[in-house]
């Protein structure tokens, strides 16, 4: 059969069908007071009809930044252009 995202079926393991298996620490979201927003973990990017959005290269592997301003260039993805408006005060 099949796991889930709590765990693994393990046939007839004695504990019964599911045994938690914890493959990686779950994924982190910060919403920044600068506008960004950073994803740090496993995560699947698309669009609404399900088709991957290619990443840019990230400056900090493992570490995703979507724009939370409005004003990104490369949106979904963050730029920094909420520096310039923070700049602007």
């Amino acid at each position: 059969m099949f796991g889930d995202a709590a765990g693994s079926y393990l046939g007839d393991s004695p504990s019964g069908w599911f045994i938690p298996c914890m493959t990686s620490k779950p994924t982190t979201i910060t919403i920044k007071p600068s506008g960004s927003i950073s994803i740090e973990g496993e995560v699947v990017l698309q669009d609404r009809d399900g088709n991957p959005i290619p990443r840019p290269p990230e400056k900090h592997p493992g570490i995703l930044k979507l724009c939370g301003c409005g004003h990104s260039k490369t949106a979904p993805f963050c730029d920094g252009t909420h520096n310039e408006f923070k700049a602007k005060g």
